[in-house]
């Protein structure tokens, strides 16, 4: 009687540190950023500041794509019609919100309207 309580003890412990370990190895949430720019109003009649927002929009570009295609990785949690629609335009959608998120954190950044970047 003591052994089957002390082996089922062990098993749920057992178990526990399964469910755990899985959880510890899931995939984290993708993140929608870009490299860390120091915070300046450019001027846009100088050829430098003009090259600076070019590579901001570049590199933000860079950051939303693979912010799109980690979410297109994303496992599927259910098979109904609208999880299967909603995980055919995730990426999409995921790309357009991340793109215009970085464009406003550089316009903020830069001291620019939100329509020049």
């Amino acid at each position: 009687m003591i052994l089957r309580s002390v082996a089922t003890a062990a098993g749920a412990v057992m178990l526990a540190a399964l469910i755990g370990a899985a959880a510890g190895l899931s995939r984290p949430d993708p993140v929608c950023e870009r490299p860390a720019d120091a915070a300046r109003a450019l001027r846009l009649d100088r050829a430098a500041d003009l090259a600076h927002l070019r590579d901001d929009v570049r590199r933000a570009r860079t950051a939303a794509e693979a912010f799109a295609a980690a979410v297109a990785k994303r496992p599927l949690m259910s098979d109904s019609v609208d999880a299967l629609e909603g995980k055919r335009t995730a990426p999409a959608r995921a790309l357009a919100w991340c793109e215009a998120t970085l464009a406003a954190e550089i316009a903020a950044q830069h001291t620019l309207p939100q329509r020049t970047v």
